[in-house]
């Protein structure tokens, strides 16, 4: 659970160059967010509990899907997130 505001924070340890795309989905699955980043090797990702308009999400729970590309492969992840007060 994420509380007070905290943002949400992925840990990564890529074994190469990588993409990386969050996208972030209601439980009605409407994307409200989606982000992309070029970490390489490790590093954190991080979602403020905003939606794609810079506006605070309201307390409930939300979808994640993580997609990881590189050299390597892919790979995608469904992560629940749920918002508390």
């Amino acid at each position: 659970p994420s509380r007070d505001g905290s943002p949400v924070t992925i840990g990564l340890l890529l074994p190469g160059p990588a993409s990386l795309h969050l996208s972030v989905f209601t439980t009605a699955f409407r994307k409200i967010r989606d982000e992309s980043t070029t970490p390489s090797g490790s590093g954190n990702f991080s979602w403020d509990l905003k939606d794609k308009l810079g506006a605070k999400v309201a307390n409930g729970l939300y979808y994640l899907r993580v997609e990881v590309k590189g050299d390597f492969g892919k790979d995608q992840k469904i992560l629940k997130v749920l918002v508390l007060p």
